[in-house]
């Protein structure tokens, strides 16, 4: 699911009598406490381990031995435990910034979650191990209760070997990918120089598949599911399939154009002011779909139309500079699929 939904769903929450409890769950690393501390913002009480030993007992390997860590860790985890207690009696909304990455941790907190009178939710952060990494490098030229000691590649190594992944325990799993590969889950386009024919033909069948793949993807949406961003800051899914058929009803004729002329400039267009017009929030991406679907059974007849000689045409372009056919083929093929992984990714967070 899409962490904004998640927090908006907890934070609008109320149901009388049943305070709730959110269980944060994840590797070191997974943004557990920047989770929880936005629903601190919101109400909840925080409760931290490390941050309880921060205040209580100080900074670690400074003003107690290292080696006292472990057991610290369980005399604060047990206060943290009876004060989460509490607090369920006293009605109030709490977020448990713990790892929680034993199954048997987590049945045991639910049960007295529930004993206490409380409704718990356990929300698991799934992180790539390569993320993983760049923040805890990041993470580690910090020296405050959430970045105590630097986590090595052995002990990464060691935690992921020990989590436990929550399976079938009622878990709202939040897959957090960095920015980037959301923004361009397949990566950035990179065009292949002197294509041989077979690898040429290989990109033309490609494109048929596109538009079973969108209709695929977008069977089963809602509307509010459409007009959800694919990423934080991104554009709706809706808009990106309407973005699509104009980038192709463009792309068709930049290739009529270069086919009938000599390097013509391929015109641009605002795409940010585009997605903002009406038709991109009010026509059903059904529409598109079926723009799409015609278009590239054209656009395919023409590219199997040409010979190794066409392929070599140019094309002057902003973006690219001047390229050959045999690019531009490329980049349209990369550019859907592009937008595809776009939706297929914001369809696994709804």
């Amino acid at each position: 699911m899409e962490e904004s939904a998640v927090l908006h769903e907890f934070i609008s929450r109320k149901r009388k009598g049943t305070p709730l409890v959110v269980m944060m769950c994840g590797v070191a690393g997974s943004g557990k406490t920047t989770f929880a501390q936005k629903l601190e913002k919101s109400g909840f009480v925080r409760l931290s381990i490390d941050e309880h030993i921060w205040a209580t007992k100080g900074r670690y390997g400074i003003d107690y031995p290292i080696e006292m860590y472990e057991q610290l860790k369980l005399e604060s985890e047990q206060k943290l435990r009876n004060q989460m207690v509490s607090l369920i009696e006293e009605k109030q909304r709490v977020v448990v910034d713990f790892s929680f990455w034993q199954r048997q941790r987590r049945n045991e907190y639910k049960k007295l979650i529930e004993i206490a009178g409380g409704e718990w939710e356990l929300v698991y952060l799934k992180v790539p191990p390569d993320e993983l990494r760049e923040r805890l490098r990041i993470r580690s030229e910090r020296f405050d209760a959430n970045a105590a000691f630097t986590i090595t590649e052995q002990l990464l190594t060691s935690f992921l070997n020990g989590f436990e992944t929550p399976s079938g325990e009622g878990e709202i799993v939040i897959e957090q990918m960095p920015p980037n590969r959301l923004q361009y889950p397949i990566g950035k386009f990179e065009p292949v120089d002197d294509v041989a024919a077979e690898i040429r033909a290989g990109f033309v069948e490609q494109i048929p598949d596109i538009v079973v793949s969108l209709k695929r993807l977008t069977a089963s949406l809602t509307p509010e599911q459409q007009d959800r961003p694919y990423r934080e800051g991104g554009w709706s899914i809706k808009q990106i399939v309407h973005h699509m058929a104009d980038n192709d009803m463009n792309a068709y004729l930049r290739f009529k154009r270069a086919l009938t002329e000599d390097e013509p400039l391929g015109n641009s267009y605002r795409e940010d002011l585009f997605a903002e017009l009406s038709d991109y929030k009010d026509v059903p991406v059904e529409n598109s779909i079926a723009l799409l679907e015609i278009l590239h059974k054209r656009f395919s007849v023409l590219l199997q139309g040409m010979n190794e000689e066409d392929f070599h045409r140019k094309l002057a372009t902003q973006a690219l500079g001047s390229i050959t056919l045999d690019i531009a083929l490329q980049r349209f093929v990369w550019h859907n699929r592009h937008h595809t992984a776009q939706i297929a990714a914001a369809t696994k967070l709804s």
